[in-house]
């Protein structure tokens, strides 16, 4: 039976029926390689945050929210001789 966690869809069965030929799956994994060695072609910034963070739009998006918020503060918080330590 198919579970959803996060807005994702699992199957706790797999997929693990047909076994990969080896030659398939040596082609696919030097594609992945050469991909990956690539630059970039945008800035992950300029990105719309619905495809920066997988919780958006999720049950778990005010995980994502609070998060985020925390890192505003500390950004924003002035940094403290000690490191925050309470003498």
């Amino acid at each position: 039976m198919e579970e959803r966690i996060g807005g994702k869809i699992f199957d706790p069965h797999g997929y693990d029926d047909d076994p990969i030929d080896p030659e398939l799956l040596a082609k696919a994994n030097a594609a992945f390689a050469e991909l990956n060695s690539r630059e970039p072609e945008y800035n992950p910034a300029d990105l719309p945050e619905r495809f920066r963070d997988d919780l958006v739009g999720t049950e778990f998006e005010h995980v994502y929210r609070e998060a985020e918020e925390r890192r505003r503060r500390d950004r924003e918080a002035p940094s403290s001789p000690n490191g925050g330590v309470k003498e």
